[in-house]
């Protein structure tokens, strides 16, 4: 079992959520300044497809 497995049982699925999802936003960005990776149209787009998708998922709904 990793380290981190631990740590995370021991979080709120909530927080774990939210950390989770920005994993791919950090990533992107990261290695644009730490390796000089391009930032081309289709990562622009798959980073608004995964704010999209955490908008979605975190915005609560009205019930009538």
């Amino acid at each position: 079992m990793h380290e981190w497995t631990g740590v995370a049982i021991a979080l709120v699925s909530s927080g774990i959520g939210g950390t989770m999802t920005v994993n791919p936003v950090a990533a992107a960005l990261l290695a644009a300044q730490l390796v000089g990776e391009p930032i081309t149209p289709n990562l622009v787009l798959g980073l608004i497809a995964v704010f999209a998708g955490i908008w979605i998922a975190t915005t609560e709904t009205k019930q009538p």
